[in-house]
């Protein structure tokens, strides 16, 4: 079968309802195909591929990974590091509940059903008043992280959840489905939100048709979407007030400024993780169908 590989995008024109078309092209020629040929993969088809390999950037595969609000945002557990702060938690802790309400209980304890009330109030400050990132929060968590039941919880809301809803709406908001930037919009909608992340991709894409339509280059289109995720946590001037309303820092970075959340420079973060999907020869650039 030939590789169909991504050579460019436009943006505009009278196709404009379906955002960027993605021209393709194939060498050698492509060849009619027979009839029993391997048919194209879909997106579904990658889906678990795609999560799994942002889940080994967000905590090494480990179900019970937790970073213990070394940035502020309370706990954050699991394949894809659900945050406290952002009730991201909340809700999955209420499908592992679902899942199995037996050892729910009794990997909690009982403050199980306060966990359960606190993580998923409306309230940010109810959210974070549970210490969730101290004992004995974190031995349950532990625990949780090594129930079966628990792990297909997580396993199911990583792939129906609001991060991966939103790299599917990126990839319809730039016409381009390739394994690899389902995994940027995906990487980017764990880090930003689902709503951060489209926000960015068609603030982009109004920059880039500001003119009319435009022709992109596919590899130039992700470059530009990561620099465009990363731009809002650098600056090249002081900023007026160090400290933002969400409590993180602006810090001073050789001759720019970076913006921190506890001792994490956010800007080098994005910056180093985006550049190693980027570059990745394992990830592909095959076209992929929607569905």
């Amino acid at each position: 079968m030939t590789r169909v590989v991504p050579l460019a995008l436009i943006l505009g024109g009278a196709l404009a309802s379906a955002a960027l078309v993605v021209l393709a092209v194939s060498t050698p020629k492509a060849k009619v195909e027979a009839p029993n040929a391997e048919p194209r993969r879909t997106v579904m088809d990658i889906a678990a591929r795609v999560i799994d390999y942002v889940a080994r950037g967000e905590s090494k595969g480990k179900f019970w990974a937790q970073n213990r609000n070394t940035d502020g945002q309370g706990l954050s557990y699991g394949l894809i590091q659900w945050t406290q702060r952002s009730g991201a938690l909340g809700k999955l802790l209420v499908k592992m509940n679902a899942a199995d309400p037996a050892a729910f209980a009794s990997t909690f304890g009982p403050d199980a059903a306060l966990l359960l009330k606190t993580t998923t109030s409306p309230t940010e400050a109810v959210r974070m008043s549970l210490p969730l990132w101290q004992e004995p929060w974190t031995s349950r968590f532990t625990a949780a992280g090594h129930v079966r039941a628990f792990q297909l919880a997580q396993a199911e809301a990583a792939k129906t959840g609001a991060s991966w809803k939103a790299a599917l709406d990126i990839s319809e908001i730039f016409g381009v489905r390739t394994e690899r930037s389902l995994v940027l919009f995906f990487d980017r909608a764990n880090h930003h939100g689902g709503h951060g992340a489209r926000k960015l991709a068609n603030g982009l894409k109004a920059e880039l048709t500001s003119s009319g339509p435009v022709r992109v280059a596919y590899p130039e289109l992700l470059a530009r979407y990561a620099r465009t995720c990363a731009a809002p946590y650098r600056r090249t001037t002081a900023p007026a007030e160090t400290t933002t309303s969400s409590g993180k820092t602006w810090k001073k970075v050789g001759d720019e400024w970076h913006l921190y959340a506890g001792k994490a420079d956010l800007y080098a973060i994005i910056v180093r993780r985006t550049g190693e999907i980027l570059s990745d020869p394992g990830l592909t650039d095959t076209a992929l169908e929607v569905a």
